[in-house]
Parts: C-alpha cells; sequence; structure tokens
C-alpha cells in the first residue's frame, strides 16, 4: 500500500489491513519553483508570447496570460489577461 495512503488510515484500520507504518517521509508540495527555468526554456515561453501579442495586433483574439517564469506566480483566477 503507497505510504501516503497508510498515513491517511486510523491504527485500528493499519492492524486489520496490516499496512506497516510509513518509514518513508512523504514527499512534499512545495508551492515554490526548485529551480529556476533553463534559459532554452525562457526564451521558448517568450516567443510564444510574443507571437500571441502579434496575432492579438492582428485582430485575433488569443487571451492569454504572461507571469514571471522564475518565481511563484501573482495571479488569481478570473484576473486580466492580455485579450
Amino acid at each position: 500500500m503507497a505510504p501516503h495512503l497508510i498515513r491517511l488510515m486510523s491504527p485500528e484500520d493499519r492492524a486489520r489491513y496490516g499496512a506497516i507504518p510509513d518509514t518513508v517521509p512523504a514527499p512534499r508540495l512545495d508551492p515554490q519553483p526548485l529551480r529556476k527555468p533553463d534559459k532554452f526554456e525562457r526564451d521558448e515561453q517568450r516567443q510564444f508570447a510574443n507571437w500571441l501579442l502579434l496575432q492579438n495586433s492582428e485582430g485575433r483574439k488569443i487571451p492569454f496570460s504572461w507571469h514571471a517564469t522564475d518565481s511563484r506566480s501573482k495571479a488569481t483566477p478570473g484576473g486580466s489577461c492580455q485579450c
């Protein structure tokens, strides 16, 4: 049984199903990126955002949101976009 599920079980259920206690720490879900995206990825995202801006300047309406790639996003659901 997966360790993250065993942690959620009561002691009685662990004994009933023969689940051994969790000996490996559960992975931590970190909201911050652990690494800065490499230069190639940042350049590719920048080029794509510029392409979208070009499409929108030619009359197309492609909504998108562009945020920094090296830090946690400050975007909120329903926030403004480059429409």
